[in-house]
């Protein structure tokens, strides 16, 4: 009998989990700017922000190692970032179009893209933000930097956590966990790219 409990507990956590993950992206793409595939990157590149922020070292590091010529083994992620084709989609940047090699080789506007992207991760995480910057989730302790760090990973893997107050823990290809990103990139100081 216990048994048959648990598995009845353990069907609605998988259906509850799928119905937040259909609302997470339903939510997401509801929110999408007008103008996302009309992005002009000129005026983007030349903000670069010397010397580099702690935050996005950190990022870097956690991502490549800090390596700006890097390509995945999946051939899917590019650059210090690790940023992939969803996210350029996202921004309106064609990697293909610019060449891989090319983005690879201009850290500038590796640094460029990544402070793009974690902006409009901030515009669709500020609710979010607002209701768990400080709390704490499975000895946790919720932070804006920590998020935008797990967001990094895919907006509906910091979405998951959260809803599921940390019961679903999201991991990439890897088998990296959201709040390993959310742990240690929380507390660093992201006011440098705040408009």
């Amino acid at each position: 009998m216990v048994y048959i409990l648990k598995m009845l507990y353990r069907y609605k956590l998988l259906i509850s989990c799928i119905i937040l993950f259909l609302m997470s992206i339903t939510l997401f793409l509801n929110n999408l700017p007008n103008n996302a595939k009309t992005v002009d990157y000129s005026n983007i590149i030349g903000n670069h922000y010397k010397p580099i922020p702690k935050f996005l070292k950190a990022l870097a590091f956690r991502e490549s190692s800090g390596r700006y010529n890097i390509t995945s083994k999946s051939g899917n992620y590019f650059g210090a970032y690790q940023m992939g084709y969803i996210a350029f989609k996202e921004l309106g940047f064609n990697i293909n179009s610019y060449g891989i090699n090319n983005f690879l080789s201009n850290t500038k506007l590796q640094d460029s893209l990544v402070v793009a992207l974690l902006k409009r991760n901030k515009q669709y995480l500020n609710t979010y933000i607002k209701k768990y910057n400080g709390k704490v989730i499975n000895n946790i302790k919720i932070t804006e930097s920590g998020l935008l760090a797990g967001a990094n990973m895919g907006i509906g893997y910091v979405m998951k956590f959260l809803n599921s107050n940390g019961v679903i823990d999201p991991s990439d290809g890897n088998g990296v966990l959201v709040s390993s990103y959310i742990r240690k990139l929380s507390g660093y100081n992201v006011s440098f790219f705040h408009n």
